[in-house]
């Protein structure tokens, strides 16, 4: 989604919960698993889905399907193991306050583009947001440079 990981998120996989488990936030009728022991190949499979929640507060649910799972001839193979295929629309600004308030942020861009309010929650998201524009070389590129850092592995 482009966010920066600052807020806590949970996959919901069947009756489970995978994240990064926290004591401030435990509750024993939900479990989370810590995900860095699992991985997705192992929890899901083709046509198989599950719910992506990041940032408990702004409440970002995303529905994730698998649509198909393909063999790498080399695990180890320097080429590129994950990608984005297609994307629309930008991602909301980090703390944008939840659906709600997105929804209000894109109705004062449309509405009132130079009013006061637009002019602040602008400058907050950065001056060249545009809610309409994907950029898939950058979604490719980020993946890319997690790959080559580490901080994801696939095939492993």
């Amino acid at each position: 989604m482009g966010w920066s990981d600052s807020h806590l998120h949970v996959f919901n996989i069947g009756d489970k919960n995978y994240g990064t488990p926290d004591p401030e936030y435990e509750d024993l009728d939900h479990e989370v698993l810590n995900e860095k022991k699992f991985r997705l190949n192992q929890l899901l499979a083709a046509s198989d889905s599950c719910t992506y929640l990041y940032d408990f507060g702004d409440g970002w649910s995303h529905r994730i399907t698998v649509e198909s799972i393909e063999d790498l001839e080399d695990a180890h193979s320097s080429a590129r193991s994950a990608w984005v295929e297609a994307g629309a629309r930008a991602c909301p600004p980090e703390d944008s306050g939840g659906v709600g308030q997105y929804q209000d942020f894109l109705e004062s861009l449309e509405n009132d583009p130079y009013g006061e309010e637009t002019k602040e929650i602008r400058e907050w998201a950065g001056l060249d947001f545009d809610p309409e524009r994907f950029d898939r070389k950058a979604a490719n590129n980020a993946i890319d440079r997690m790959l080559w850092n580490g901080w994801i592995k696939i095939g492993a």
